[in-house]
């Protein structure tokens, strides 16, 4: 009789102890992949927030000058141009973004 009551608690206990093992590890990585969800959201607003700060460095060189950019000077040129080609670097880092997974 005793061995029996033994030998249930002994199987209660290790059922439960793997139970609680698959817990873990399943709240482990659920949290690993909505951990990795969030950098990727965090990433694609700093790419936007950097792409409309570029825009309006842009509009006010451009509200300066007029829209004519051959107006400006040597080094005002070149740094507008700097800022379109990071501006475009970035629009085409968003869309593969968007093509590679949620956003």
């Amino acid at each position: 009789m005793r061995k029996t009551i033994m030998s249930i608690a002994s199987a209660l206990l290790l059922i439960g102890s793997f139970m609680a093992a698959a817990f873990f590890m399943e709240d482990r990585y659920a949290k690993a992949d909505a951990l990795a969800d969030n950098s990727q959201r965090l990433n694609v607003h700093i790419a936007q927030d950097r792409i409309n700060f570029l825009q309006q460095q842009m509009w006010a060189m451009e509200d300066r000058v007029g829209n004519d950019i051959s107006r400006m000077n040597h080094d005002q040129r070149q740094r507008y141009r700097e800022m379109e080609a990071e501006k475009r670097r970035l629009e085409e880092y968003l869309k593969t973004l968007g093509k590679g997974g949620k956003l």
